[in-house]
């Protein structure tokens, strides 16, 4: 018989979830769960309908429990000559009071469930200048928030009093789809590659760190066509007695944004 493997010690994820699911526990009832669980429904059954549109965009529902739901989003990372699907980040989403309250949205492990810090930053070019949109820790809870209008953390930080959530619920801020159009345009689509830095330490050698690269993807898609040697167009063969001809370009479905 094998050795029982030792109790892992608590580590700061460990103790963040166990804050979260008490947290979870305290909230007061403002509005019937049967309400909040019926506005929900609704959306799921919109994500249903969207279904195929979403998958080509790399969103994974990857569950859903009374008012939660969890949503991992795909990128299509550049390795080598090739490129492989990695889940840059995945979120839960709380509708616990929805619509009285936005939606909480909690970063966590796909594997686990488990409050983690996100590999990547929610970038977005705002007035031709970069805008990061994650804070590394939320006053109320120490875990990592994304600060959008729309979020409940957003919206319960004391530097967001003056801006309601009231203000933004009837542009459906809080809708699935809404909030995570918002998450896969910061954190999934704009994934560029893989990205790899060292340095030499007195000492200690060389220390390599990995990580994900992000990027304004059209631009960079702009600069690899630049640099791309144009393909040159076929000729069949002249027919009898004919000139040579050209075939027709022919056109495809444009891809899902």
């Amino acid at each position: 018989m094998l050795p029982s493997a030792p109790e892992p010690e608590p580590t700061v994820q460990a103790e963040a979830a166990v804050a979260v699911a008490a947290g979870a526990e305290a909230l007061p009832v403002l509005v019937p769960p049967a309400v909040s669980r019926a506005k929900l429904a609704r959306d799921l059954e919109s994500w249903r309908a969207n279904a195929r549109a979403y998958r080509q965009r790399g969103w994974l529902l990857l569950g859903h429990d009374d008012l939660t739901v969890d949503v991992g989003f795909l990128a299509r990372v550049a390795v080598g000559r090739g490129s492989m699907p990695i889940i840059t980040v995945a979120i839960r989403l709380d509708y616990t009071n929805y619509d009285l309250w936005p939606p909480s949205l909690l970063f966590i492990d796909p594997h686990t469930g488990a409050p983690v810090m996100p590999p990547v930053r929610a970038l977005d070019e705002i007035g031709g200048e970069v805008n990061d949109a994650l804070i590394d820790g939320h006053p109320d809870t120490g875990l990592p928030f994304l600060c959008l209008p729309g979020l409940r953390e957003y919206h319960s930080h004391p530097q967001h009093s003056g801006d309601d959530w009231l203000l933004h619920r009837r542009n459906g801020a809080g809708n699935l789809h809404v909030v995570c159009d918002r998450v896969w345009r910061r954190m999934a689509r704009n994934v560029l590659g893989l990205m790899m830095s060292s340095e030499s330490l007195p000492g200690l050698g060389v220390k390599t760190e990995y990580g994900l690269a992000q990027g304004n993807i059209e631009l960079v898609a702009a600069q690899v066509a630049q640099v791309q040697p144009a393909t040159p167009a076929l000729v069949e063969p002249s027919p009898p007695g004919g000139a040579p001809t050209t075939p027709a370009p022919t056109t495809t479905p444009a891809a899902a944004a």
